[in-house]
């Protein structure tokens, strides 16, 4: 009987320790992790990461660590760990395969968000694709389109295609070209273009405007016109230069010409 008495409080001794220890490990453990964790958002609030990305790794490192500090309690009460460790692992490479398309986009998205190619804001074309973004997310980026249409576009198509990012730098080119009949004295199609961009107040006067005769058509010379503004005031500024380049002809008798066909009738 004694032997009996003796045998539970040792074992009981030892699993007492052993739950000490697994409450110590737990308790330590979620207090490191809430360190970590806020170490490493302060790191990234302080290099201005995106915001998305700040809360995402926040929730991957908080869950990681809890993860880890569960099976380390685990194991201090005794249990094995390494089969928790091989089934752990074996369920996220059964998972990473079944959501491999969701990985890519999820790999893509937190490129996208370290690289930053674009900003919430920025007007970009990709693949077929375009418009204003207004959302960057760890799966998917946001477009509204000029007709205000939302386009939800998946980041491995972000990151597999050629992005076009018109608004990233402060000022943007407008590049036109207008048709001139062949008898048009050409140093005045150049004058009357330039005084109208001269007179335009969103027009940069540096770099200085180009305009040069680009090609000849069948019908008419090609004048290409290359003037920059700022980048906010590109779309007015284009419809801007199309309507009063246009007046302008008008008014000096500048001729846009147009396709015509010369049909001669015969008498029989």
């Amino acid at each position: 009987m004694e032997q009996v008495i003796d045998f539970l409080i040792t074992k009981g001794l030892e699993l007492g320790e052993k739950c000490f220890s697994a409450i110590l490990v737990l308790v330590i453990g979620l207090y490191l992790s809430q360190f970590v964790t806020k170490f490493i958002v302060k790191a990234m609030n302080r290099a201005k990461i995106e915001l998305t990305l700040i809360s995402f790794v926040r929730s991957v490192v908080s869950s990681g660590l809890k993860v880890v500090i569960i099976i380390s309690a685990i194991g201090a009460l005794g249990f094995p760990t390494a089969s928790l460790f091989a089934i752990f692992g074996t369920a996220g490479a059964a998972l990473a395969l079944g959501f491999k398309d969701n990985l890519s986009n999820f790999v893509s998205g937190i490129i996208i968000l370290f690289t930053k190619p674009f900003m919430a804001g920025d007007y970009i074309e990709v693949n077929q694709f375009a418009g204003t973004v207004k959302e960057i997310q760890v799966m998917f980026t946001v477009l509204n389109t000029i007709d205000n249409k939302r386009i939800v576009v998946p980041n491995s198509q972000m990151t597999q295609n050629i992005i076009v990012n018109s608004t990233h730098e402060e000022h943007r080119r407008l590049e036109l070209i207008f048709d001139v009949a062949y008898d048009a004295d050409i140093e005045k199609v150049k004058a009357v273009i330039h005084d109208v961009i001269l007179s335009h107040p969103k027009a940069l006067k540096n770099p200085e405007p180009l305009i040069r005769v680009s090609g000849y058509k069948e019908s008419s010379v090609q004048v290409l016109l290359r003037a920059w503004c700022e980048n906010d005031d590109f779309v007015d500024f284009r419809f801007d230069m199309l309507e009063q380049v246009k007046a302008a002809f008008d008014k000096e008798g500048i001729k846009i010409p147009f396709n015509q066909l010369d049909v001669t009738l015969k008498a029989n």
